[in-house]
């Protein structure tokens, strides 16, 4: 069978998720690790220059992220116990971006920049991205998923153990969001997965 690819960065919870669906599901797919700093490059397979994307055996590129994960979700034979995308794109598509909001705020502090003129929108924008993240994190405990090879319950494990790994903000105080994450974590495809130390050599 004709086999995709995937571009990854070792770091990347988007990634991740990719991956270990992958995995999980044994689908033709070939990972492809790419080079970080990203190399300009990227944005000929993906215009956001942003991984995941997967170039299917025709050439044709999927992105971002959403698109990646159902794709994948297809190639899987569309099993229901996975995704009904009626039912659970909106809390999937909410996980993304909140793990976006994550990787931005983190992002802010590595870049080491600060205000170099006075702030016109009158909040903090790191602090605005952890908010975000901290309201998604409530709600998605008081309605968590069955910790299962599902789109939704990878996707938070993958942002919760990301956030562990880069000193992100504490969330374990959240009982049903840490019983799915830890065991997931268990499973061969997280350790696999694991995202590599942070900064780099430590």
């Amino acid at each position: 069978m004709p086999r995709a690819r995937l571009t990854f960065f070792p770091g990347s919870p988007f990634a991740r998720m990719a991956r270990i669906l992958v995995r999980e599901w044994d689908l033709p797919v070939d990972e492809v690790q790419q080079t970080f700093p990203p190399d300009p490059a990227l944005f000929d397979t993906n215009p956001l220059g942003q991984v995941p994307a997967l170039i299917l055996p025709d050439g044709r590129a999927l992105y971002p992220t959403l698109i990646v994960l159902e794709h994948l979700w297809h190639m899987a034979g569309e099993p229901p116990e996975a995704y009904v995308p009626d039912r659970n794109r909106q809390r999937l598509l909410t996980v993304l971006q909140a793990c976006d909001a994550l990787v931005a705020a983190r992002y802010l502090h590595w870049t080491g920049l600060r205000p170099a003129a006075p702030n016109m929108i009158g909040y903090d924008l790191a602090d605005r991205h952890l908010a975000r993240l901290d309201r998604v994190l409530d709600w998605l405990d008081a309605d968590c998923p069955e910790p299962g090879i599902a789109l939704e319950p990878v996707a938070i494990a993958a942002l919760l153990l990301w956030s562990d790994a880069r000193d992100g903000p504490p969330w374990r105080h959240r009982a049903r969001l840490a019983g799915l994450t830890d065991r997931l974590a268990a499973r061969r495809s997280f350790r696999d997965t694991a995202p590599q130390p942070w900064p780099p050599g430590a």
